[in-house]
């Protein structure tokens, strides 16, 4: 899921933020922090230069420790540049394509679309892939289970092949030992 974004292109400054999993007094906040962040980050930056034209785009992908399960994603072009914030499971590919198609757009409208649809898409599909990886954990673990099971019964059926194995031969002596007095007093 896309958690925040902003494009800079000339004088005009598009900003995206899904502050949805803060609470209402975290959001201004949080808010605040992530405009901060993208304005120094932006006044760093190197401007695309005419000496960059051979390399038509930049994309550096940032990972970090303290940031869990996010991605802080540089994409520079010669016309736009566009910092976000993003979940580490989206695929850098798609991401790539998703960023593409951004450099693409023309308005802040075409944008706030393309990036309204990308979110409910990727939250629909990583929502059905989570479902399916949980179905998967919880086989996994029932698989488990049964194999535990399956040994435990192994064992229980080792112990009563033995006990069957003694009761058989003390059967046998039994046998042997009331043949034998049985034969020493017949009485005719």
């Amino acid at each position: 899921m896309l958690k925040s974004l902003i494009i800079k292109e000339d004088d005009r400054t598009y900003r995206f933020f899904d502050l949805s999993e803060y609470g209402f007094f975290e959001k201004s906040t949080v808010r605040d922090v992530i405009n901060e962040t993208y304005d120094i980050i932006l006044n760093k930056l190197k401007p695309y230069s005419e000496s960059d034209r051979q390399n038509y785009e930049k994309i550096n992908y940032y990972n970090h420790d303290k940031m869990k399960n996010l991605l802080f994603v540089i994409y520079q072009t010669q016309k736009k540049t566009i910092l976000s914030i993003c979940s580490d499971k989206i695929g850098k590919q798609t991401y790539r394509t998703f960023l593409l198609k951004l450099n693409e757009c023309v308005t802040e409208s075409d944008e706030k679309i393309l990036v309204e649809k990308f979110n409910s898409t990727y939250v629909t599909n990583i929502d059905k892939l989570d479902q399916i990886d949980d179905k998967i954990n919880d086989t996994k673990k029932i698989l488990i289970q049964n194999i535990n099971d399956l040994l435990v019964r192994g064992e229980k059926i080792d112990d009563l092949v033995g006990r069957s194995d003694k009761l058989r031969e003390s059967s046998k002596l039994f046998y042997k030992k009331s043949s034998k007095l049985n034969s020493c007093c017949v009485i005719s």
